[in-house]
């Protein structure tokens, strides 16, 4: 049994308040969380859906449970021992489940904190760039031995300027590691785990309480040995960071300014041999922080390609849930015979047409996350003829035409929904394999930014696009023959069709010529 805890029955009370004061504002957060996305969702559909992961995320934990067993166990008459362990235990859980939510939450402003990093690691490699220029045209001077009088101000001029750009990337760095949001570990991460598991076992723990007692021993040679291997890792990973912070691009760039001091030193003495080799080492050390940032640049492209592709895959894939929706209504609605149909039938078709719109408006978002990338020019295309599609599905149902071709527009569209979602799924799988191609080989040159789609995939939508446009020039001409539509009422579509193979052609040509790129 476990013995009481004296505790003054006011604080008590007290501390139930304050906790069912904290579940009032848990709920309440919550809900303003679900009404924010709905608000969003239209105008905002990235922030919308990250707000949508955090209301999931908050329904599969169980942190108001929690907070509920806290108030239940405050509220008793008497406290236990155990019920303090059992209240420090849930509040441990929750604060690591209210973490894990805030780092959701703070997604967002990393991805545009990540985005401002990009543009200043651009900056720093087009200014060591320029640098390396420099360093190599005083350098073919020095090996001429030509205007030496000159070379030493110069060479001076550039040390400055690789001290200032030292600077300039240690603040930056500094403001990174202020502003970015920490990265929970995996340590952290399994804690919610290793307690269950524990709850789990517990009951177990107390009932063969002397076979563990046998088995002490055993366990203390295993933390023995767990020691010597912990330490162990700690000097590999330690002798890593060391290895790695001379690599960093600061180390480098401290090198290169090192040796550009050293050579002036040198040219002063007209020691051309020697100058010349410290000049050669500073452009060596100056390339090498030109690579150690391209690689960084990479890795954070690398992050952004993956969260596009996320991104991209839920969206469309929204989009065919709710466009098969209006097809098959689309379907079950012309089955109503000609004789019949009213007014009734109007504004049921109406309806249809609205539906259409609101998909269209999830297009528009997909847009915009292919037009904030720019590397990829077929899919974005593909979208856009989608969209197309669809205001004219969205026409046809307005004025109650929900005859056949409509319904061919529609499989049409829904054709091309699932052959985009195929090319982001490869294109992930593409991601996946790169990124374990450079864990392999850490001396990938960093030089090549990944595109959201590789080449390959952007002819084969390329191929499937004219495809759909040959078979609808064959449907018009169908129609046009069979008496079913008119030229003149065709004529508006027929010219939209035209447009399109232009674009086509454009596309292909950018393509090849990789103005994308």
């Amino acid at each position: 049994m476990g013995a009481d805890v004296p505790t003054p029955g006011g604080e008590t009370d007290r501390l139930v308040v304050e906790q069912t004061r904290v579940v009032d504002q848990y709920e309440r957060f919550k809900k303003n969380i679900i009404d924010l996305a709905d608000f969003l969702r239209e105008t905002d559909p990235e922030r919308a859906e990250v707000l949508e992961k955090a209301v999931a995320q908050m329904n599969q934990g169980d942190a108001l449970e929690r907070f509920n067993q806290v108030v239940a166990l405050l509220g008793q008459d008497a406290i236990l021992i155990s019920d303090v362990d059992e209240i420090l235990s849930n509040q441990s859980a929750v604060e690591i489940e209210l973490q894990s939510l805030l780092t959701l939450l703070l997604t967002e402003n990393r991805q545009s904190q990540n985005q401002s990093e990009k543009q200043k690691l651009t900056r720093f490699v087009k200014e060591i760039g320029r640098m390396i220029r420099i360093q190599k045209g005083i350098q073919a001077e020095t090996e001429r031995m030509d205007r030496i009088e000159t070379l030493v101000p110069r060479q001076g001029k550039l040390a400055q300027r690789a001290d200032s750009l030292a600077k300039k990337m240690q603040q930056s760095d500094e403001q990174s590691k202020v502003t970015l949001p920490p990265q929970r570990s995996s340590r952290a991460g399994s804690e919610p785990d290793r307690e269950k598991q524990a709850d789990k076992e517990s009951p177990n723990a107390e009932r063969d309480g002397s076979a563990g007692d046998k088995q002490s021993d055993n366990k203390q040679a295993k933390n023995n040995e767990s020691g010597k291997q912990g330490k162990q890792s700690s000097e590999e990973e330690s002798s890593q960071s060391g290895s790695q912070a001379e690599r960093s691009p600061q180390k480098a760039l401290e090198r290169a300014r090192k040796q550009m001091r050293s050579a002036i030193e040198d040219l002063q003495e007209a020691k051309k041999d020697k100058a010349k080799d410290k000049q050669f080492a500073a452009v060596a050390a100056l390339e090498q922080a030109k690579a150690e940032l391209e690689k960084i640049l990479r890795q954070l492209r690398e992050e952004e390609i993956e969260r596009v592709l996320a991104l991209l895959e839920a969206r469309f894939r929204k989009v065919l849930r709710l466009q098969k929706r209006v097809y098959e209504d689309t379907i079950a609605l012309d089955q109503t015979p000609a004789t019949t149909r009213d007014r009734s039938f109007e504004m049921d078709s109406t309806r249809l047409s609205e539906k259409q719109s609101k998909i269209v408006g999830l297009i528009d978002a997909t847009l915009v996350l292919f037009r904030n990338d720019g590397s990829a020019v077929a899919l974005p295309e593909a979208s856009m003829q989608l969209r197309e599609d669809m205001e004219l599905v969205m026409v046809r149902l307005d004025r109650a035409d929900t005859g056949p071709l409509t319904q061919q527009i529609m499989e049409d569209i829904i054709e091309a929904i699932e052959e985009i979602i195929g090319a982001i799924e490869k294109s992930q799988q593409d991601q996946a394999q790169r990124k374990e191609a450079d864990a392999s080989n850490q001396s990938q040159s960093a030089n090549s930014t990944p595109p959201l789609v590789d080449m390959l995939a952007e002819l084969k939508m390329i191929r499937s696009l004219q495809w759909r446009v040959n078979r609808r020039t064959a449907r018009y001409q169908e129609v046009l023959l069979t008496g079913r539509s008119s030229r003149v009422d065709l004529l508006p579509e027929l010219k939209k069709l035209a447009d399109r193979q232009g674009r086509i052609e454009k596309i292909s040509r950018d393509i090849v010529l990789e103005n994308n790129r």
